[in-house]
């Protein structure tokens, strides 16, 4: 009796360990691919030079928002990442004696290609590729009028 206990003791383990073995089916399996994504909205303080015009420096107010984007392809086995970059940015300015203003913005794309070239642990590696984009900038100066009698 002793040996008929001792014998399904030691089945159930291994008809478990068969079950696990047969229900992990890796044809049938996709990962989930990670997206990263962040964005930013910022507002702070300018300043702009126009040397060509006047030794003034124009300040006043810039509002940025930015969105940042990357995530595995599938080229190169999954291991190439992209990464999109889109901002904005808008200033509005004026010069110190308020004769005049300046508006600026900026619009920028950025598409990124990154392959992973060295990676020591899980934590850390190192990635290289290039980057090419779209920019629009746009600069206006206005001057106000002023009488020269009051």
């Amino acid at each position: 009796m002793l040996s008929n206990e001792n014998s399904t003791a030691t089945g159930k383990p291994m008809f478990f360990l068969f079950l696990c073995a047969v229900s992990q089916d890796n044809s049938t399996f996709t990962p989930l691919k990670t997206v990263n994504e962040s964005t930013l909205f910022g507002v702070g303080k300018t300043f702009l030079d126009d040397t060509y015009l006047s030794p003034l420096t124009y300040n006043g107010l810039s509002m940025t928002l930015l969105h940042d984007r990357i995530r595995a392809t599938r080229h190169f086995n999954g291991s190439m990442l992209l990464q999109q970059q889109f901002s904005i940015q808008v200033a509005i300015t004026k010069n110190p004696t308020a004769s005049a203003s300046e508006y600026y913005g900026n619009l920028d794309y950025i598409l990124s290609g990154y392959y992973p070239v060295a990676r020591s642990s899980r934590s850390f590696s190192m990635a290289a590729g290039g980057r090419g984009g779209i920019a629009w900038r746009h600069l206006q100066r206005k001057e106000y009028q002023q009488s020269r009698f009051p």
